[in-house]
Formats: structure tokens, C-alpha cells, sequence
């Protein structure tokens, strides 16, 4: 059994040996052949045309082959994401139909170009969670929790989005670290300003612990509802729940006084001064009619 094996080693040494002779002979046969031909001066598009039998015709890229590339660019595809997103966030909570169909768009735009890419799809997840977590910031209190939070996970999805390619000579595909910066920068800034707007409209406080313009004891307002005795006033830029304070009827339009605030509703009265003036100037006009027809 050793001297079979042994056998079979030197017969495959002996086939390896006579192969790399005939290569090394071809090579040096090719070698000398080149070394023997004269120099040209001809250019190289005529020596290419002597082998191949044709000159080589350059061809330019047609439109769309070329946006299809424009689109395979991950910092192009990243940003068309972004904006895809935000658009469809925005469509969520005030429904106007231009930015969701921009940002359907967008987001079919960086769809094809991620279909060209290596995408790793837990990046992918990653940003779609951060992007989930900034929208609940405009529903749930946590105070920009959820909203920096949320930052975060797009920042590590976009520096994870793509896969290492397997080749060590391919080129590396990511996204520009400075698009990534300004995401994060412009989001973080986008949470900061939810969250102060929200906090200062909570202490926003009125009487009874009511939100908004606070109501209080003389201010002015119009009947809107005619009170008999109850109906509704329009008082401080808002209509109110109103009940006369006498229990007497008062007339749409008729400006009235705040009395008193019981809850969600005001009790009011008719606001002399201004009955007055306005009687005053119905007069006035009176006179004035009547002089021109005279």
C-alpha cells in the first residue's frame, strides 16, 4: 500500500512537471515571436483594427441608463429614502396629498436604486424603527425620548445599510458619513422643536386648568347662539358654551361681558357701552338717510 502511494505521488509530480515545462515553453516561444516584431508607428486604434478586423466605436450612455446609475448611488439613495419618509410622515398627520405623492415618489426612486445595491436589511429595519418612533413622537409624551431615540437608530441603519462587498478589489458602497451627519443634525433639530412647542402649549395654562387663552371675568365677546338663557359666545378667539347671567334672553350678535367662568361655560351679560354705541351709529345713519332723501 506505501509503495502504490508513493507511485501515485511521483506520476502526479511527474504530469505537474511536464505541464509547467510545455506552459514555460509556449510562454517563451510567445516571448521570442514578440521580440521579433518590428516596431509600428501606426496608432493604436490601426493595430486593434489589424487583430480584430474593426475599429473600436466608443457608445455614450442613453438617458435613462444613466439616471438608473445616478439612482444606484447609495448617498443618492439614502437621501431619496429621507426625503420619501418625511413626506409620508407629514401626508400622516396633516393629509394634503401633495407631500404623500412626492414622497411615494422618492421612495420608489430609492427602492430601484437599493435593488442595485447590497442591502442589508437589518440596516433597512433599523432606519424604518427610528423612523416609526419619531412619528409616535407627535402622539406619545416622552419628552423627545422617542424622537432622539429615533435619530439614533436612522443614523446606525444608514452606516449599516449596505453589505461589505466579498471581493476584496470591489469598491467599498456606503453612505457619505456627511449626509449621515445631516440627517441625524437636521432630525435631532426637527425633535428639539416638537418637544419645546409642546412643553410651553402644556403650561399653557387657563382658569379650571383649561388650555389656551385664558377667559376671565370682563372680557368681551359676541353672542353667536342666541341665549335663552343658554346658547354660545364667541369670546377670546373661541366659541364658548354661554348662559345668561339674569336668565335673560340675548339676541345673536349682541356684544357681551363676561360675568363669570363655571367650567366650560361663561355666564355673560349684555355690554352696555357697547349696545350704546352701536345704537348710537344706527342712529347716525338714520339722520344721514334721511337728510339725503329730504
Amino acid at each position: 500500500m506505501k509503495t502504490f502511494t508513493q507511485l501515485a505521488v511521483t506520476g502526479a509530480a511527474i504530469l505537474l512537471a511536464a505541464a509547467a515545462n510545455a506552459a514555460m515553453r509556449r510562454l517563451i516561444a510567445s516571448a521570442a515571436s514578440f521580440a521579433a516584431m518590428p516596431l509600428r508607428s501606426e496608432p493604436a486604434e490601426a493595430a486593434v483594427a489589424e487583430v480584430f478586423g474593426t475599429l473600436p466605436v466608443e457608445v455614450a450612455m442613453s438617458p435613462f441608463i444613466s439616471f438608473l446609475r445616478l439612482l444606484s448611488d447609495p448617498t443618492i439613495a439614502f437621501l431619496l429614502f429621507s426625503i420619501g419618509s418625511a413626506g409620508l410622515l407629514a401626508e400622516l398627520y396633516n393629509p394634503n396629498f401633495v407631500t404623500g405623492i412626492l414622497g411615494g415618489l422618492a421612495l420608489i426612486l430609492a427602492f430601484i436604486g437599493l435593488g442595485a445595491l447590497p442591502l442589508n436589511v437589518a440596516g433597512l429595519i433599523l432606519i424604518v424603527f427610528g423612523l416609526v418612533m419619531i412619528g409616535l413622537e407627535l402622539t406619545v409624551t416622552s419628552h423627545g425620548l422617542l424622537g432622539f431615540g429615533g435619530v439614533v437608530c436612522i443614523a446606525l441603519g444608514a452606516s449599516a445599510l449596505f453589505n461589505e462587498p466579498g471581493d476584496p478589489f470591489a469598491p467599498v458602497v456606503r453612505v457619505a458619513p456627511a449626509l449621515i451627519a445631516t440627517v441625524a443634525i437636521t432630525g435631532g433639530l426637527f425633535v428639539a422643536l416638537i418637544t419645546t412647542v409642546a412643553v410651553r402649549t402644556r403650561r399653557m395654562q387657563g382658569p379650571g386648568g383649561l388650555v389656551g387663552p385664558a377667559v376671565t371675568s370682563g372680557s368681551l365677546g359676541v353672542v353667536k347662539k342666541p341665549l335663552d338663557p343658554l346658547g354660545s359666545a364667541f369670546i377670546a378667539g373661541e366659541e364658548w358654551s354661554a348662559r345668561s347671567a339674569d336668565d335673560r334672553p340675548i339676541e345673536r350678535g349682541t356684544p357681551v361681558k363676561v360675568v363669570a367662568v363655571d367650567g366650560l361655560t361663561v355666564l355673560v351679560e349684555p355690554e352696555i357701552s357697547s349696545i350704546a354705541r352701536t345704537k348710537k351709529g344706527q342712529c347716525g345713519r338714520a339722520v344721514l338717510s334721511d337728510q339725503f332723501s329730504i
